[in-house]
């Protein structure tokens, strides 16, 4: 596994771990972001002490090559001198020295080329945090946002469903009940009805005056 999958998978999980408990947005978003720049920290020492590997191999590898140019020259010094015996020895040290820089210079290249994928890779971690630092305000504004909506809808749901309302609907009909039983309780009481006989009275008032005035007018013609 890669030491910037490592990261990952711990940073996520955690992220994972406070949101899970979390009571504080805000605080468990500041926290994941230090957590984030404190895995960039460890993973930009693991990039150095790539880095520094791959100096000491092109050290090694530059070593070698100086050794298998000394080996040669001795090499060369002893065929002067006639002596071909000492040259071959030299000419085997020769040997040896080349492939060993040979094989510093092949693993000088694989090194570069991880240390150079290393580097991209921390580059775009680099990249990431700063983009989670952007997110943390707009998850935040989110957030507020929602907030607002929920207090919003609980106070219309409060507005809605109050006692207030609900007792004062209680009582309006309460009294409408009230005013139909009472309206019924009188009816079946049993008592006379004065609007009936009322009317009655006002209707034989009328009639007896009618009957005088009538009266009034045959006795003027009895008289003439």
């Amino acid at each position: 596994m890669g030491l910037f999958t490592r990261l990952g998978r711990m940073i996520r999980s955690n992220i994972n771990s406070m949101l899970d408990s979390a009571e504080n947005p805000e605080k468990v978003l500041a926290q994941a972001i230090r957590d984030m720049q404190e895995q960039y920290g460890q993973a930009k020492n693991q990039v150095a002490m790539q880095m520094v590997e791959q100096k000491k191999i092109e050290k090694k590898a530059l070593k070698m090559r100086e050794e298998a140019v000394g080996w040669k020259s001795k090499a060369q010094l002893a065929v002067s001198k006639g002596d071909d015996s000492l040259a071959k020895q030299a000419l085997i040290r020769f040997k040896s020295s080349e492939d060993l820089a040979s094989q510093f210079e092949q693993e000088r290249e694989r090194q570069a080329q991880n240390v150079e994928s290393l580097k991209n890779a921390l580059t775009a971690l680099e990249k990431r945090i700063e983009d989670a630092k952007r997110r943390k305000g707009e998850l935040l504004t989110r957030k507020q946002i929602a907030e607002t909506k929920m207090n919003l809808s609980t106070t219309v749901s409060d507005v809605k469903e109050s006692d207030a309302f609900g007792e004062f609907d209680r009582i309006a009909s309460k009294i409408e009940d009230m005013e139909l039983k009472s309206g019924v309780m009188l009816e079946l009481s049993g008592e006379p009805q004065l609007e009936p006989e009322i009317k009655l009275l006002e209707e034989s008032s009328e009639v007896d005056n009618e009957l005088a005035k009538l009266k009034a007018e045959m006795a003027g013609d009895k008289g003439d």
